[in-house]
C-alpha cells in the first residue's frame, strides 16, 4: 500500500478567494455588471445577494457576471472538490440618485469618476 502525500495535501488546500471587478464600493446610476472570479483553476464561484453564507446549491456565478440595478450586497465563495471552500468575499455596490450626483464629477461608463 503505497502513501501519496500529494493527495493528502490537495484535500487541505484552499481554493483562493474570489475577487470583485469592479471593486467593492462603485457608485452607479443605472446598472452595473459585476464579475467575480477564482485564481484557483476549475474552481466554481457561488454567491448570494440576500446575506447569507454561499454554498454549493448557491446560483453560480455566470461567465459574463452579474447584472445590478439597486444597492446590493454580494456575499461569494468559490468551490472545487477535494479542496477546502474558499473564505468568503463580500462586496457593497450603491446606486446612486442621479439628483445627487457630486458637483464636478463625470461619467465614466457606469461608474463616477471625479474630474
Amino acid at each position: 500500500f503505497a502513501v501519496f502525500p500529494h493527495i493528502a495535501e490537495a484535500a487541505t488546500s484552499q481554493v483562493s478567494k474570489p475577487t470583485f471587478n469592479p471593486a467593492a464600493g462603485v457608485l452607479f446610476e443605472s446598472t452595473l455588471k459585476v464579475k467575480i472570479t477564482s485564481s484557483t483553476s476549475g474552481s466554481k464561484v457561488r454567491y448570494t445577494t440576500n446575506g447569507s453564507t454561499p454554498s454549493t446549491s448557491s446560483p453560480e456565478v455566470p461567465s459574463g457576471g452579474i447584472d445590478i440595478s439597486s444597492t446590493t450586497t454580494i456575499k461569494a465563495r468559490a468551490f472545487k472538490s477535494r479542496m477546502k471552500d474558499s473564505d468568503v468575499a463580500e462586496a457593497t455596490f450603491r446606486k446612486m440618485d442621479p439628483a445627487r450626483r457630486p458637483p464636478g464629477g463625470t461619467r465614466t461608463g457606469a461608474t463616477l469618476s471625479p474630474e
